[in-house]
């Protein structure tokens, strides 16, 4: 490899890590989906509680509870996403960015 064109690499690799990181924690608004997840999970923690038996502890009621909620609506999205970035600070095109993935990956689960 030519003294150069690895001087070039090195220099790049250099420039790249002098740049600092930067936290981003997005707080995403709860959709129907997700509020019906929580709305079935506390109406099924309380009727198993009612049951009574191994349900009468409210954590194991809930964890049964949460386990048919997955079931029947998948698993929800986080309320809470934290991103971290190199280099640019370009808040508009990151946001348009994590639009677009956000609507390519809810495409292909359909």
């Amino acid at each position: 490899m030519p003294r150069s064109l690895l001087l070039v690499f090195l220099a790049g690799c250099v420039a790249g890590c002098q740049q600092p990181t930067q936290r981003t924690t997005t707080i995403a608004p709860r959709d129907t989906q997700g509020l019906a997840y929580d709305q079935f999970v506390e109406q099924r923690t309380d009727e198993l509680m009612k049951m009574g038996g191994p349900f009468k502890d409210r954590a194991y009621a809930a964890e049964k509870a949460r386990a048919q909620a997955d079931a029947r609506f998948g698993t929800p999205e986080p309320e809470h996403a934290t991103t971290w970035t190199w280099g640019g600070t370009d808040r508009d095109a990151q946001d348009e960015l994590e639009t677009k993935l956000t609507k390519m990956e809810r495409e292909s689960k359909r």
